[in-house]
Protein backbone atom coordinates (compact mmCIF):
# COMPACT_ATOMS: atom_id res chain seq x y z
CA UNK A 1 0.00 0.00 0.00
CA UNK A 2 2.89 2.37 0.70
CA UNK A 3 3.87 2.00 -2.56
CA UNK A 4 1.06 2.19 -4.35
CA UNK A 5 0.31 5.84 -2.26
CA UNK A 6 4.43 6.87 -3.24
CA UNK A 7 3.35 6.24 -7.23
CA UNK A 8 0.65 8.24 -6.84
CA UNK A 9 2.22 11.19 -5.01
CA UNK A 10 5.22 11.15 -7.40
CA UNK A 11 2.46 11.28 -10.25
CA UNK A 12 0.12 13.92 -8.60
CA UNK A 13 3.35 16.20 -7.75
CA UNK A 14 3.23 19.45 -10.02
CA UNK A 15 5.93 19.67 -12.16
CA UNK A 16 7.75 23.29 -11.81
CA UNK A 17 8.94 24.87 -14.74
CA UNK A 18 12.04 26.91 -13.98
CA UNK A 19 12.43 30.22 -15.53
CA UNK A 20 15.73 31.15 -17.71
CA UNK A 21 18.03 33.02 -16.95
CA UNK A 22 17.83 36.99 -17.39
CA UNK A 23 19.76 38.03 -20.26
CA UNK A 24 22.16 40.83 -19.33
CA UNK A 25 22.16 43.79 -21.35
CA UNK A 26 25.47 45.08 -23.18
CA UNK A 27 27.26 47.58 -21.23
CA UNK A 28 26.59 50.36 -23.74
CA UNK A 29 23.26 50.90 -25.68
CA UNK A 30 24.15 50.51 -30.05
CA UNK A 31 23.34 53.97 -29.62
CA UNK A 32 25.98 55.00 -27.43
CA UNK A 33 28.33 52.84 -29.59
CA UNK A 34 27.57 54.70 -32.89
CA UNK A 35 26.04 53.19 -36.26
CA UNK A 36 29.07 53.13 -38.02
CA UNK A 37 29.64 50.49 -39.87
CA UNK A 38 33.05 51.21 -39.98
CA UNK A 39 33.84 51.23 -36.74
CA UNK A 40 32.39 48.11 -35.95
CA UNK A 41 32.03 45.77 -39.20
CA UNK A 42 31.55 42.55 -37.17
CA UNK A 43 28.29 43.73 -35.69
CA UNK A 44 26.76 44.46 -38.79
CA UNK A 45 28.06 41.51 -40.98
CA UNK A 46 30.15 42.80 -43.38
CA UNK A 47 33.64 40.97 -42.06
CA UNK A 48 32.62 38.08 -44.43
CA UNK A 49 35.87 37.06 -45.40
CA UNK A 50 35.21 34.18 -49.12
CA UNK A 51 32.70 32.13 -49.64
CA UNK A 52 33.03 28.59 -50.40
CA UNK A 53 30.81 26.59 -52.02
CA UNK A 54 30.60 22.46 -53.35
CA UNK A 55 28.46 22.58 -56.07
CA UNK A 56 28.27 19.23 -58.22
CA UNK A 57 31.89 18.13 -56.89
CA UNK A 58 32.87 21.44 -57.75
CA UNK A 59 34.90 23.30 -54.97
CA UNK A 60 33.41 27.25 -55.91
CA UNK A 61 35.28 30.47 -53.68
CA UNK A 62 34.33 34.11 -53.91
CA UNK A 63 36.83 36.03 -53.24
CA UNK A 64 37.68 39.95 -53.98
CA UNK A 65 34.84 40.27 -55.73
CA UNK A 66 35.52 37.63 -58.68
CA UNK A 67 34.32 33.32 -58.51
CA UNK A 68 37.07 31.22 -58.60
CA UNK A 69 35.96 27.86 -59.48
CA UNK A 70 38.70 24.80 -58.65
CA UNK A 71 40.96 27.33 -58.36
CA UNK A 72 40.90 28.99 -61.44
CA UNK A 73 38.77 32.42 -62.27
CA UNK A 74 35.58 32.07 -63.64
CA UNK A 75 35.11 34.65 -66.37
CA UNK A 76 32.26 37.27 -66.79
CA UNK A 77 29.73 36.19 -69.25
CA UNK A 78 29.55 39.64 -71.17
CA UNK A 79 32.02 39.80 -73.60
CA UNK A 80 34.84 42.29 -73.22
CA UNK A 81 33.81 44.01 -76.92
CA UNK A 82 30.92 44.43 -75.76
CA UNK A 83 31.89 46.58 -72.49
CA UNK A 84 34.17 48.48 -74.58
CA UNK A 85 31.93 49.45 -76.90
CA UNK A 86 29.31 50.68 -74.37
CA UNK A 87 31.94 52.72 -72.50
CA UNK A 88 32.57 54.13 -75.92
CA UNK A 89 29.22 54.79 -76.77
CA UNK A 90 29.00 56.20 -72.88
CA UNK A 91 31.72 58.54 -73.53
CA UNK A 92 30.61 60.08 -76.98
CA UNK A 93 27.12 60.33 -75.34
CA UNK A 94 28.54 62.35 -72.74
CA UNK A 95 30.78 65.15 -75.06
CA UNK A 96 27.46 65.52 -77.04
CA UNK A 97 25.51 66.21 -73.41
CA UNK A 98 28.07 68.47 -72.15
CA UNK A 99 28.05 70.39 -75.97
CA UNK A 100 24.40 70.76 -75.64
CA UNK A 101 24.74 72.35 -72.55
CA UNK A 102 26.67 74.85 -74.02
CA UNK A 103 24.62 75.52 -77.14
CA UNK A 104 21.63 76.15 -74.52
CA UNK A 105 24.04 78.58 -72.43
CA UNK A 106 25.26 80.64 -75.53
CA UNK A 107 21.29 80.71 -76.74
CA UNK A 108 20.03 82.14 -73.64
CA UNK A 109 23.05 84.79 -73.35
CA UNK A 110 22.07 85.77 -77.51
CA UNK A 111 18.35 85.91 -76.26
CA UNK A 112 19.26 88.05 -73.20
CA UNK A 113 21.15 90.39 -75.10
CA UNK A 114 18.27 90.69 -77.44
CA UNK A 115 15.73 91.40 -75.00
CA UNK A 116 17.92 94.60 -73.27
CA UNK A 117 18.17 95.93 -76.95
CA UNK A 118 14.41 95.70 -77.22
CA UNK A 119 13.53 97.15 -73.71
CA UNK A 120 16.22 100.26 -74.97
CA UNK A 121 14.47 100.65 -77.91
CA UNK A 122 10.77 100.71 -76.22
CA UNK A 123 12.45 103.00 -73.77
CA UNK A 124 14.25 105.29 -76.09
CA UNK A 125 10.41 105.65 -78.24
CA UNK A 126 8.70 106.31 -75.51
CA UNK A 127 11.37 109.05 -74.05
CA UNK A 128 10.74 110.07 -77.86
CA UNK A 129 6.76 110.69 -77.74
Amino acid sequence: MKERSLKTMVYRRKTRISKPPIRRSPTQSSFQRGLDPVCNPNEFGLNYGKIELNLGGKKCIFENGDWMIDGRFQKSSVHVGKVNKRSEELTRLIEENNFLKLKVEVLLVLLSEIKVKSNQKEASNNDGK
